[in-house]
């Protein structure tokens, strides 16, 4: 009779743990929703999209449906980055777009239309820099509100464009 009390002592306490331990084990599910903060959205951003492109054991779709979502909420909303931006500028000059320079970031490429007057502390009353700034290395940190987005891949691997209303870049 000791015996099986103890075994049912045993069975409850294993039960109780188990219960316990769910989330350990299982992952806290996390929250991917835009907020307010700007810096905030570019680093949830990065993590999603982090997840994404390693893609663990069947993880990939789940994490690109969670990027879709995250990019949805993120329409309206402010994005700010870090200062590891380059201006790129194609043949026309009204195409403007705003790409990491760095090998292992070339996944965001931001679009829109840059305001001159935020320009205007870059370039220093030097008009030719636009024209060559992608010799020059001058890093920026790229802010606005996001308009749309497109998730797509090149010779790189997956990447995110998203065009913004007005692009704000600061050194």
């Amino acid at each position: 009779m000791s015996r099986i009390l103890i075994h049912k002592k045993m069975c409850t306490i294993s039960l109780v743990l188990a219960l316990l331990m769910t989330p350990v084990f299982a992952g806290v599910s996390q929250d991917f929703s835009a907020g307010d903060n700007a810096l905030t959205n570019y680093f949830t951003l990065m993590t999603i999209y982090g997840k994404w492109r390693e893609g663990l054991f069947g993880s990939r779709k789940y994490y690109e449906r969670e990027l879709w979502i995250f990019l949805t909420d993120l329409i309206h909303k402010e994005i700010e980055t870090e200062s590891d931006f380059i201006l790129v500028f194609p043949e026309s000059l009204q195409e403007k777009r705003v790409t990491c320079i760095f090998k292992y970031s070339r996944w965001l490429y931001f679009h829109g239309e840059i305001a001159v007057d935020a320009l205007a502390p870059i370039i220093k009353k030097d008009p030719d820099l636009l024209k060559k700034w992608w010799r020059s290395g001058t890093l920026v940190t790229v802010s606005g509100r996001v308009k749309k987005f497109r998730i797509g891949r090149d010779t790189y691997g997956n990447t995110i464009n998203i065009w913004l209303e007005k692009v704000v870049v600061k050194e």
